[in-house]
């Protein structure tokens, strides 16, 4: 009776059965990719992704530019293009995914100059948007992004002031509101976002103090949680996030430490926002619970990773997979499963990628 009712609502939409008219349209399909940038051999290694095994078949993407030294890549929520960062020129480089293959085109007009050395780069959760942070000259460079072609034009205004060696720049699920993790002075500033031009505007008040070397910063999936990565205070800050002003707030017990011995280089959230996991730069791997109310983390376990110095992580859309690449000559890519019930990770497999891995990113393209 329920779904005679829904089809009278939406007759458009629905099917009488065997009669010809249209029945509701069928589920999307996606395929996905995993691309990690390799710093030491200046390539990119690229993967195809079965989300329900977490196998990595080898494809091709594209040859980088010798010498290019990337050291970050984004792709936006369509999987329709990726970017890359090359520290060596100040540029970005853009490519389109051709989503049956997973090959990449470099987009016309590429490399897109930022302005400044490009040391991060992330796409807002619009899709529509490119940050680019510049670690030395303290700045961050925004671009629109051609929803077709992809290509780059800076945001009036570009570069953006942010003072303290930026390393990082991260985003709550409306996109109203940034985050930018600074190194030397160890602090999170907050900027508001022009929805519809990029820019970006100092949020009022001061930035909020964190460890110390801050290397990595997260947004939880609720836009409820921000977490940075300390490498030199050993230790994880934790903010809440007022979904009205966007302003942080330290969360009780912050920062929450393990071991002194121990060096965060990295932090990631898996979808359901339940458990956090952080890369330690000798050799381990975090897991931690997340409190649903206060956004405390609680320690689960601490594992030896498969190789030493893991540096990046991603973990793929349906939250079953963590992919760890590590920063050392002729490098790994580790898939790890998620234990859905405790948040352990498993160890799966792994595949070599090139020298210094630096940073990993996943693709989920509609077909």
């Amino acid at each position: 009776m329920g779904l005679l009712a829904l089809c009278i609502g939406a007759s458009a939409s629905c099917s009488s059965g065997g009669d010809g008219h249209e029945g509701f349209p069928p589920p999307a399909t996606y395929k996905y990719y995993a691309y990690v940038v390799n710093s030491g051999s200046s390539s990119v290694s690229a993967f195809s992704l079965d989300p329900e095994s977490g196998a990595l078949t080898p494809v091709t993407a594209t040859a980088l530019p010798t010498d290019m030294d990337p050291r970050s890549i984004a792709i936006g929520p369509s999987g329709k293009f990726a970017y890359v960062t090359a520290l060596y020129d100040s540029s970005v480089y853009a490519y389109a995914i051709d989503g049956a293959t997973g090959a990449w085109t470099g987009v016309p007009g590429m490399p897109f100059w930022s302005g400044a050395d490009a040391q991060s780069i992330t796409i807002d959760p619009s899709g529509k948007f490119a940050y680019v942070v510049s670690f030395e000259h303290d700045a961050i460079a925004a671009f629109s992004i051609n929803a077709e072609t992809g290509a780059l034009r800076a945001v009036t205004g570009s570069p953006f002031a942010a003072a303290g060696n930026p390393v990082e720049i991260a985003f709550e699920p409306s996109g109203k509101h940034g985050y930018v993790v600074n190194w030397a002075a160890q602090t999170v500033s907050s900027f508001s976002v022009n929805g519809a031009t990029g820019a970006l505007t100092p949020a009022a008040g001061p930035p909020v103090g964190v460890g110390a070397g801050p290397e990595s910063i997260v947004v939880d999936p609720s836009g409820r949680f921000a977490y940075v990565a300390n490498r030199s205070s050993h230790d994880i800050s934790a903010f809440s996030i007022d979904g009205a002003t966007g302003a942080l707030t330290a969360v009780p017990g912050s920062p929450f430490a393990v071991s002194d011995a121990w060096f965060p280089e990295s932090i990631a959230v898996e979808p359901s926002g339940k458990y956090a996991y952080v890369a330690y730069g000798n050799g381990r791997l975090g897991s931690f619970s997340i409190d649903a109310a206060t956004g405390a983390l609680n320690l689960i376990s601490i594992g030896l990773s498969s190789w030493d110095s893991p540096f990046a992580m991603a973990i793929e859309p349906s939250g079953k997979y963590v992919y760890v690449v590590y920063w050392k000559p002729s490098s790994w890519v580790t898939a790890y499963s998620i234990e859905p019930n405790d948040g352990f990770l498993i160890i799966e497999d792994q595949w070599t990628v090139g020298d210094y891995a630096h940073d990993i990113a996943i693709a989920r393209i509609a077909q």
